[in-house]
C-alpha cells in the first residue's frame, strides 16, 4: 500500500482550477551605485533586454510580472502609479516611475506564488548630499536587499 502520494494524484480531474494566488508582498532590490557604475546594465543583463534607461530622471521602480502574452518580454510605464517625493532640507523633488516587466524567460519560475519581485534603480547618490541620498535615507526601510 501507498503511504504517501502527491497531492496532485489524489486530486480528481474533474476539479476546477484554483485562481491565481494574488500577490502579498514585493521584495524590493535598491540596485545601488555610482554614476556610470553599471546599474541600469546589470539590470538589462538580467532583464535580457535593454529595459533599464538610465536617461531617465528619477527612481525607476520594475516589477518583475510572469505573466505575457507571447514569447516577447514586454515593459509597461503605470503613470498613474509614479509619484513625487519632496526630500531633505533643500526640499528638492525626486520622481517615482512604475514599470511591470514581462519576462519570457524561466527566471521566475522558482519564485513563490504570492510575492513579487520588484527592483529599485537609484540614481547615483554621491556625493554627500545629494537629494538622492536624502530619497534613500528616507526610502531604506521600504528596500529589503540591496545590490551595491
Amino acid at each position: 500500500s501507498t503511504l504517501y502520494a502527491e497531492p496532485n494524484a489524489i486530486a480528481s480531474e474533474n476539479e476546477a482550477e484554483e485562481p491565481p494566488v494574488a500577490t502579498a508582498f514585493d521584495i524590493k532590490v535598491a540596485v545601488l551605485g555610482g554614476r556610470q557604475a553599471g546599474k541600469s546594465t546589470v539590470l538589462n543583463a538580467f532583464f535580457q533586454e535593454q529595459f533599464a534607461d538610465s536617461s531617465r530622471s528619477g527612481v525607476n521602480y520594475y516589477a518583475l510580472s510572469r505573466e505575457r502574452t507571447d514569447e516577447k518580454q514586454h515593459i509597461v510605464h503605470l503613470p498613474d502609479k509614479d509619484s513625487t517625493l519632496t526630500v531633505g532640507k533643500t526640499g528638492k523633488e525626486v520622481s517615482e516611475h512604475h514599470f511591470d516587466v514581462e519576462l519570457s524567460s524561466d527566471i521566475l519560475k522558482d519564485m513563490r506564488d504570492d510575492a513579487r519581485l520588484v527592483f529599485v534603480d537609484v540614481p547615483a547618490f554621491f556625493p554627500e548630499g545629494s537629494h538622492y541620498l536624502d530619497y534613500l535615507e528616507r526610502q531604506w526601510d521600504e528596500m529589503d536587499c540591496a545590490i551595491v
